[in-house]
């Protein structure tokens, strides 16, 4: 069993995801179901993560090219304010995930 967990990690590491579903579908039949769904689950939980970090990035980046980040408003406030105050005050789905992501 060892093998398969020192494979599996390895394959998590590298973010092969038909290799990864291969060796997790080993879990079940070794008796270890619980354990090969929370490290498929550990990994689905950092791609989508890692994806969110990206696309929250870019947006950052397009906002700041039209907004100018030198740009100040009345009350002083920079854009990465304006931006972090609208994270706080909107209601959408991973929302706490890109207010962690801002900081």
């Amino acid at each position: 069993m060892s093998i398969v967990r020192k494979r599996l990690s390895a394959v998590v590491d590298q973010r092969n995801h038909a290799t990864i579903l291969r060796f997790v579908r080993l879990y079940p039949p070794l008796g270890l179901e619980e354990e090969g769904l929370q490290t498929y689950i550990g990994y689905l939980e950092k791609v989508v993560l890692m994806r969110s970090r990206l696309k929250f990035d870019q947006l950052v980046e397009l906002m700041e090219q039209s907004y100018s980040s030198s740009s100040v408003d009345n009350q002083g406030q920079s854009f990465t304010t304006h931006a972090l105050n609208y994270l706080h005050e909107a209601d959408f789905p991973f929302r706490a995930v890109l207010l962690n992501l801002a900081r």
